[in-house]
């Protein structure tokens, strides 16, 4: 699966990413809204897993955008946060998931197994 991971801790980015691609994942990253966005356009992920308070939109402004690309390959989208986000997601018809930090790596596994079953 194609994945863009996006989030302001460089640790947490390495790790999540390392863990990832060990267990057969394709993962790129980025540590702000903007380069997520520029990634967005670039790879035409299938998942984004995406931090709620990333730099320069947060995730709303970055659904925002990826609901204005024609032909977006993105169908699923797993928010980290502290809380479970306030994003309006509904409307864009992606599917949405939510991890509250802290999460294992294991639940991160979980909940990418089943945006792939939530694929088209």
């Amino acid at each position: 699966m194609q994945i863009l991971l996006a989030d302001m801790d460089q640790t947490l980015l390495e790790v999540i990413q390392m863990f990832l691609v060990l267990k057969g994942q394709n993962v790129q990253t980025a540590s702000n809204g903007v380069t997520c966005i520029r990634l967005l356009g670039e790879m035409q992920p299938e998942l984004l897993i995406l931090d709620d308070a990333i730099m320069w939109g947060r995730c709303n402004g970055v659904i925002d955008w990826v609901s204005t690309l024609p032909g977006k390959s993105l169908h699923s989208v797993i928010i980290m946060g502290d809380t479970g986000s306030s994003a309006n997601w509904c409307e864009s018809g992606i599917s949405v998931r939510h991890l509250v930090k802290p999460f294992g790596l294991t639940e991160l596994l979980q909940q990418v197994d089943l945006c792939r079953m939530d694929q088209p």
